[in-house]
């Protein structure tokens, strides 16, 4: 939320049965109020196009594509939002998604690539969970043999549930590389406000 100045920063997971994005985390909302939020790309040519290129999508109130998203408006009251996808095996799994109020908002590419950045992030830790749901799965049903092997994949594999401490590594390693003092100091907020959660 401090790299990216937004009002709100959302988690959205896709659900390929239903064709919906359910919320998930919300840097504005609480846990029970995010998750009973969802959308759908059906009947928005924008979504649709995000979802088939994975490209990122900027909108603001003037633009239709805003108001097929009921979501933004009666949830966030949203006039502009910057929805990037997060794509592991050429799928959309998700969405991160940084609305604002304020109509004439405009994204910066600088907040696009970092937002970019995390939502790349977002798909290693969905595609780490789905590998681990995957072998907890085989394990369960495979003979005694494979459990140990699941064991031992299971001691070295990262604590799902702490992908913040994730973002702190990013955030790290992002501190040490840049140049920009600007930067740096919204690096230190966000740091910050992630060790609160963590």
């Amino acid at each position: 939320k401090d790299l990216v100045r937004a009002e709100a920063c959302n988690l959205f997971l896709f659900n390929a049965e239903t064709n919906t994005f359910h919320g998930v985390a919300s840097s504005a909302l609480a846990p029970e109020s995010i998750q009973q939020l969802h959308f759908t790309a059906e009947n928005n040519a924008a979504m649709l196009n995000m979802m088939r290129n994975h490209a990122t999508l900027t909108l603001n109130g003037a633009e239709k594509a805003a108001k097929d998203i009921p979501m933004l408006e009666d949830a966030f009251h949203a006039k502009a939002a910057l929805i990037v996808p997060i794509v592991a095996r050429a799928q959309t799994l998700g969405v991160m998604l940084c609305i604002d109020s304020q109509s004439q908002r405009v994204f910066s590419s600088e907040e696009t690539e970092l937002l970019t950045m995390f939502a790349d992030q977002a798909a290693l830790w969905l595609e780490a969970a789905h590998w681990y749901y995957e072998a907890n799965r085989q394990a369960t049903i495979a003979e005694p043999a494979r459990q140990l092997a699941f064991e031992q994949i299971n001691a070295t594999t990262l604590a799902l549930s702490e992908p913040l401490v994730a973002v702190l590594d990013q955030v790290h390693l992002t501190f040490d590389q840049s140049p920009s003092t600007e930067l740096r100091l919204r690096l230190e907020g966000i740091e910050t406000n992630t060790r609160r959660m963590v």
